[in-house]
């Protein structure tokens, strides 16, 4: 059989693999999400519109399982189910008083409150989704009564109302800060904060990245929870309060109307996963990633030293792309090359003592490489770009017109590998010496140092690149997934699949610490690029 064919039947079989692999890994991953997360209703009715109690322990919810929308309440311990309203009229948008006394609701164009077993139901205001102040004093509220929804609050014991948004903007579902003195909004699809006054008021997500609807904040004041539609459909959303680190919390299958638990610890949710609506709790991620650089330019191609102390990384903060190395401990940056060419891609090799990186200071894409304090740079003979550092550091990979160029920095001999199609670009050097992988059409590849078949990774039904190794021999890369660009992981047979982000708009530029369980990336969700590191 010839080698064209064996290569060929290789890639198949590759892809197959592959295949089978992310099949199992969404089947896992559903798994593992069941696990995490709480179903609390399961009736062929839909369940909607949740609240969880300030004690924990109640949830109360929409449902029509008696033929029209009641306000129901859920005993958590033992699953006890009662009906409050008991009313032909339609009823929404239940909220629990603060000291958990009261549920503030709305029927039929008006805000209803009820004592918590449902006596007492009368009418306080016409509108709708009330939201109650953390002193229980007031209820914000949307109201159409000037022909265009806007936003006003109630003074429950005068009966006192006022307009905060002005007249003409359509603005609906307030929802008060934990320390009174803001409320968040929604504004056609986008969500606004402003002073529980009115005035000084934001938008948290610029432009149409996203369509968002039902905030909810978190009870420690920091962050904010929301329905956002983006890439494969409804999900829950979590961003800080000035709206930077947004970030995907469920898998995207139809779940909408978030609350938070008294303690921060858990979320309830509705969620279409089952076929109708039902009522989910599942846990808060603890962390969204600590920001490493601050700073208005272009921070990328970030590359950890082995020590794990000092990350490299090129930023155009000096008015042209530069390689600087900031220290974690310190924060302190160091501009190492200073040079009015375009300066990028740095590669800490392996044993600490140098740096590899791209410049066109020559007038043509070059490799060269400088000692970890930036003195004594060398030039690598020949047109390259994107280095990778060999396990000893002892040889270098890079690309040349698109190919491959493997050289020895003890003699300055290269030899070219030629990976079938061309295009290759970002090659990386697995920790064993025994791989190459990069990327190219979108896809991702592996091939041995010393040449020979080409063996895929991806399958392309996704945009893939920029792969880098984990220390454990998994390849993490770039990957267009349906929701921004996320880092995810897999193993060199194409198994285990894992996603390490989760947060739009794109995270690129994967690099591991030793350990492999710190991973430092670049990513611009907060506008520019900017550094970011996360356990995994």
């Amino acid at each position: 059989m010839s080698i064209p064919l064996v290569a060929g039947l290789i890639g198949i079989v590759a892809v197959i693999v592959f295949a089978l692999a992310a099949l199992g890994f969404y089947t896992r991953l559903k798994r593992d999400r069941a696990a995490a997360t709480w179903r609390l209703t399961s009736d062929r009715a839909q369940d909607t519109q949740p609240d969880i109690s300030p004690d924990g322990q109640q949830v109360v919810f929409v449902s029509n399982r008696n033929g029209h929308k009641d306000i129901w309440l859920l005993r958590i311990k033992g699953s006890v189910l009662k009906s409050l309203t008991h009313e032909q009229g339609e009823n929404d948008a239940p909220a629990w008083s603060p000291d958990g006394r009261e549920i503030a609701f709305q029927r039929d164009g008006n805000i209803f409150l009820m004592s918590a077993d449902g006596s007492g139901q009368h009418a306080v205001a016409y509108g709708a989704r009330p939201g109650w102040s953390p002193d229980g004093q007031r209820l914000a509220f949307q109201s159409t009564r000037d022909s265009v929804s806007g936003i006003y609050v109630l003074d429950l014991a005068s009966g006192n109302e006022r307009r905060l948004t002005a007249p003409g903007i359509p603005c609906s579902e307030p929802a008060w800060s934990p320390d009174g003195k803001k409320i968040v909004h929604s504004r056609e699809s986008h969500l606004f904060v402003m002073d529980s006054g009115g005035g000084n008021v934001q938008q948290l997500i610029p432009g149409a990245m996203l369509a968002t609807a039902a905030p909810a904040w978190s009870p420690d004041g920091k962050r904010i929870a929301f329905t956002g539609n983006f890439g494969r459909g409804r999900a829950i959303f979590l961003m800080n309060v000035d709206g930077t680190e947004i970030t995907r919390i469920t898998d995207g299958e139809g779940e909408s109307e978030v609350a938070f638990s008294r303690d921060g610890q858990r979320i309830v949710f509705e969620s279409t996963a089952p076929g109708n609506s039902d009522i989910f709790s599942g846990p808060v991620p603890r962390m969204l990633g600590r920001r490493l650089t601050f700073h208005a330019a272009e921070d990328q191609s970030p590359s950890l030293s082995p020590t794990g102390g000092q990350i490299a990384f090129s930023s155009n903060r000096a008015g042209q792309p530069d390689i600087f190395v900031q220290d974690l401990g310190t924060g302190q940056v160091q501009n190492l090359t200073n040079n009015p060419a375009d300066d990028e891609h740095p590669a800490w090799s392996p044993d600490g003592t140098r740096i590899a990186f791209d410049s066109n200071r020559t007038g043509r894409k070059q490799v060269f490489v400088m000692k970890a304090n930036g003195s004594d740079t060398v030039e690598i003979p020949g047109e390259a770009s994107e280095p990778s550092w060999s396990p000893d550091s002892a040889d270098l990979v890079a690309v040349s017109k698109t190919r491959l160029l493997v050289v020895h920095l003890s003699d300055g001999s290269a030899r070219e590998l030629s990976p079938s199609g061309g295009s290759a670009e970002w090659p990386a050097w697995s920790p064993d010496g025994a791989s190459i992988a990069f990327s190219a059409r979108s896809r991702v590849f592996l091939v041995s140092p010393r040449g020979g078949p080409v063996r895929p990774l991806t399958d392309g039904s996704h945009a893939a690149g920029h792969p880098t190794w984990r220390p454990d021999g998994s390849i993490a890369f770039e990957c267009d997934c349906g929701w921004g660009t996320q880092i995810v992981t897999m193993r060199p047979d194409g198994s285990d699949l894992r996603f390490l982000t989760n947060s739009l708009p794109r995270n690129v530029s994967p690099s591991f610490s030793k350990d492999g369980f710190r991973l430092f990336f670049a990513t611009n969700r907060d506008g520019n690029f900017e550094l970011y590191e996360i356990y995994n």
